[in-house]
């Protein structure tokens, strides 16, 4: 009896011993509860961030109701460079320009027709005087060296103006002057109700004038804009057929096109940064909200293509009119309870 006892004192001491050595090595906290650490929640997003995740869920019909400037802002939705854009502001910015622009057009055409009583104001009229107040209006803020020598600040990048932060423009490329930016054009054009969309040319976005009368076709550019025909642009940047309808070139963007288009750059300037995950998602939205552009179908073919390759998986096609595709096991043949 004595000896049990013994034995099992030992064992307990044991016991003790090893569980308090296991506890030592795994950190366990002296008085026996567990100190999981608190998982940190993320910031509140940002309004950007929010209106980026709300357009992710709306239909291509509702997407046609939203303006091109926010659609252009929501694709910067969780970029760090963006968190200081507030939409109330931005688009009251936008506001706020289209008035300088209707003000500049009724003056410029006073004094046109004092000069000349047969002056008559057309398209073109009206976009160089849209694309000189843009262009004044950059130039102090973020040329100040050239207004004040002491000036040390070249700009806030989207903070009071949020145009720099659009795609295309100064967000991409700090060299690029905003008022090249086809996006910022068409937006404060929209503002003031100008028949102006967006629309791709070889290589690039472009607006597009069309009245119904005219149909130009207008690359903005640092030293004015480039207004061409159709026939004009065709000339210039010959390409064949099959790259104008795999590319949507030459036809006028919906704004579900035009979301589209923005996802599109989300997804290649993912891909720049190394996020190829963000990347996939973004042309994989692309794709339906654009689901016969050619285009957005391959970068979201190609995004799961490297996904697949990486990860050392096959993937195969099934045609979507081939019964295959709902096959998941073989058919029961006997249903009889």
């Amino acid at each position: 009896m004595r000896s049990s006892i013994v034995s099992f004192i030992v064992a307990g001491i044991l016991s003790f011993g090893l569980g308090l050595g296991y506890g030592w090595k795994t950190n366990l906290p002296p008085k026996g509860e567990w100190k999981n650490e608190v998982l940190k929640p993320d910031p509140t997003p940002t309004k950007i961030q929010e209106a980026f995740g709300v357009l992710l869920a709306k239909t291509p019909d509702e997407i046609d109701k939203v303006d091109t400037a926010t659609l252009g802002w929501a694709c910067l939705g969780g970029f760090a460079d963006a968190q200081n854009i507030d939409l109330t502001q931005a688009q009251a910015r936008i506001r706020k320009l289209a008035d300088v622009v209707k003000s500049s057009t009724k003056s410029s055409l006073e004094l046109n027709r004092k000069q000349d009583k047969h002056f008559q104001e057309s398209p073109e009229f009206r976009i160089a005087i849209l694309s000189y107040v843009l262009q004044q209006d950059y130039k102090p803020a973020h040329f100040a060296e050239q207004y004040d020598p002491d000036a040390g600040q070249f700009t806030d990048w989207g903070k009071t103006r949020p145009e720099d932060l659009l795609f295309q423009s100064a967000y991409n490329n700090k060299q690029d002057s905003v008022f090249s930016n086809v996006i910022w054009l068409v937006a404060v054009g929209q503002e003031l109700k100008y028949p102006l969309k967006l629309a791709s040319v070889p290589g690039r976005l472009c607006a597009v004038w069309n009245d119904g009368k005219n149909r130009w076709f207008i690359l903005p550019t640092a030293e004015g804009n480039e207004v061409l025909t159709e026939d004009q642009y065709r000339k210039e940047f010959p390409v064949t057929e099959d790259e104008i309808k795999k590319q949507n070139l030459y036809h006028e963007y919906t704004q579900s096109e035009v979301w589209a288009a923005f996802l599109q750059m989300r997804g290649k300037f993912m891909d720049q940064k190394g996020f190829p995950q963000h990347a996939a998602l973004a042309y994989a939205a692309a794709h339906r909200f654009a689901p016969n552009t050619p285009l957005f179908s391959e970068n979201l073919e190609s995004a799961v293509d490297s996904a697949t390759e990486s990860n050392s998986l096959q993937r195969r096609t099934v045609e979507i009119s081939s019964p295959e595709r709902f096959i998941s096991r073989p058919p029961v043949k006997d249903l009889t309870p």
